[in-house]
């Protein structure tokens, strides 16, 4: 029984593990996109695209764990049906929930590494990138500009930059800083540069041109040649700090109050707990999704003409309860009475799949027919 269990087991790990690679690959080319600009485009280093991409990761995972193991499940089984397999090893004693073993020790262990990321991996990563997105789009005079765009780099503030070299050096520079609605200014320079400094980022203008309007006197523009202009930029980081989202929170932090003032806040209360609940129940999909795909396959009438309508089953059964599991996540915002039926969907399907699977069946046998003799 040990050599049937490793059998069937290493079978379903490594297909988990391909379908994981597989996954994680397509979702880190669609994800990646945005990384991609801040590198090609803006400077970005390459070392640092790929620890923005990889901080990414964890939050993804914690969606294609549950479905992995039941898709290599579900192709391990059904292969052991096709290749009649299965067929021997029941003539050979064994039962149902033997056979069903190897399938649930690979779903809980899958389980296990679901509740880590759920609770401690998935929020603390996601975390670091919001910070490093948050200070990259807001502070770092590396990837502030893009050429041959007009940049809103603050309310009230654009900047055209015609080119920008490997030193950060910027040509061709045209600034337009809108924040006195009464004076506007748009400043003209052969070149530059975007720095930032202890007291926030500064655009320092070399060899240009300024020009103030009045709208309130109706006179014509103020013109200035300079040799040297800097335009000092208010920090975002001085307004205070980043207010964090639920997905970035740790279990505590959801689920008790913090020094955040927008915990005041009904409705971002009501999304924290969400958040909290939804972490701890989707952390039993995918133990529950391995149970559901051996409940159909082990339990159900098998022909000669195939098992696409058991595969069907098990699929539509598992979509059915990731819905529900997204939808009980949005609805329980507003209706905090649907937190407990996170739960219920998460785990009553793995209850009824194990009950399923360890009731004992009766396989039907075929019936021995007798001919009938002629009369003496």
């Amino acid at each position: 029984m040990k050599s049937l269990g490793s059998y069937v087991s290493k079978q379903i790990i490594s297909i988990t593990v391909f379908v994981i690679l597989i996954l994680v690959f397509a979702v880190f080319l669609t994800q990646s996109l945005r990384i991609i600009d801040w590198t090609l485009n803006r400077g970005l280093a390459f070392s640092t695209f790929m620890t923005m991409a990889s901080l990414q990761m964890p939050f993804f995972l914690v969606v294609l764990f549950p479905i992995a193991p039941f898709a290599s499940t579900l192709f391990v089984y059904s292969r052991l049906i096709t290749d009649s397999e299965l067929i021997v090893m029941r003539a050979a004693g064994v039962g149902n929930w033997s056979l069903a073993r190897p399938g649930l020790a690979v779903g809980f262990f899958m389980m296990l590494l679901t509740f880590i990321l759920n609770l401690y991996i998935q929020p603390a990563s996601f975390r670091e990138y919001k910070e490093r997105e948050f200070e990259f789009r807001n502070e770092l005079a590396s990837v502030a500009l893009q050429e041959g765009i007009f940049n809103d780099i603050r309310k009230g503030i654009t900047v055209y930059v015609r080119e920008r070299d490997k030193d950060g050096q910027l040509y061709g520079i045209l600034l337009h800083d809108n924040r006195n609605i009464d004076n506007p200014e748009t400043m003209m320079a052969e070149k530059g540069a975007l720095v930032d400094t202890d007291v926030g980022p500064r655009i320092i203008l070399v060899n240009g041109i300024r020009q103030t309007a009045n709208y309130k006197q109706n006179k014509s523009p103020d013109t200035l040649e300079f040799d040297r202009w800097t335009v000092e930029l208010p920090s975002r980081k001085a307004a205070g700090a980043r207010s964090r989202e639920p997905a970035e929170r740790f279990l505590n932090e959801l689920f008790f109050a913090t020094d955040d003032e927008r915990y005041r806040n009904l409705r971002y209360r009501a999304e924290m707990f969400a958040e909290g609940h939804n972490r701890v129940a989707t952390g039993f999909l995918p133990l529950t999704f391995c149970s559901i795909a051996l409940a159909f396959l082990l339990n159900g009438s098998f022909n000669r003409r195939g098992h696409a309508l058991l595969i069907l089953e098990a699929i539509s059964t598992i979509a059915f309860v990731l819905i529900s599991s997204i939808a009980l996540k949005n609805y329980s915002v507003t209706h905090q009475w649907l937190l407990p039926f996170m739960y219920v969907n998460a785990v009553l399907p793995l209850l009824i799949s194990v009950y399923i699977i360890a009731r004992p069946t009766q396989f039907p046998t075929p019936r021995r027919q007798t001919v009938p003799t002629k009369a003496d």
